[in-house]
């Protein structure tokens, strides 16, 4: 679904203005301290973000810098860890922490039981989220969807990862998730999701 070399399209891709929540490239980085080399992370957190700091919801972080130490980190000999699986894996880990935020809070609300009605309010939960990208969604019937996501610098693994656990947690349903590339950065894809 991922790759290295989508990832460095990607990343060409990715201007300074193109930013994040801080809240979730913190989240991010905490993920990959965790569950891979805290050492090693931590170092190409100094390199690339800088001095070590929160990154808080308040905070805007180019999302370049994410991007960045998702290469470093899938390409580091000492850490055996596959592109699209790390992604996946970072995309959900995001959700659980903005379960934890207002907006997730009362998305929980609107969408518990509802995977139709939740997944028609994500394009919006995004837009505080990141400065790039813009996601539609289409109820395709009652246990299925399709969102359209353009420029989006994260990816189709990170999209992925946020729709699987996005239903887990808020609709306790297990989603069959299908993604379809349509550039060649990955940046514009879709993903179709069924329960």
């Amino acid at each position: 679904m991922d790759s290295q070399a989508l990832l460095a399209r990607r990343m060409a891709e990715a201007t300074p203005q193109d930013t994040m929540m801080g809240l979730f490239v913190e989240t991010s980085l905490e993920y990959m301290s965790r569950t891979l080399d805290t050492q090693i992370v931590e170092g190409l957190r100094r390199e690339i973000i800088g001095e070590k700091r929160l990154l808080t919801d308040s905070f805007r972080c180019p999302v370049l810098h994410l991007l960045k130490v998702v290469s470093r980190v899938v390409t580091t000999q000492e850490i055996a860890v596959e592109c699209s699986s790390l992604m996946e894996q970072l995309g959900r880990a995001a959700v659980l922490r903005f379960m934890d935020s207002h907006i997730g809070k009362a998305m929980a609300m609107i969408g518990r039981g509802r995977p139709n009605s939740l997944l028609e309010s994500a394009p919006t939960a995004y837009m505080p989220v990141a400065s790039f990208g813009e996601r539609t969604y289409a109820r395709l019937n009652e246990k299925s969807g399709l969102t359209t996501f353009t420029r989006d610098l994260l990816g189709p693994s990170w999209g992925a990862g946020v729709y699987k656990q996005v239903l887990e947690t808020m609709c306790q349903v297990k989603a069959k998730v299908t993604v379809e590339l349509r550039n060649e950065s990955g940046s514009d894809f879709a993903i179709k999701v069924e329960w």
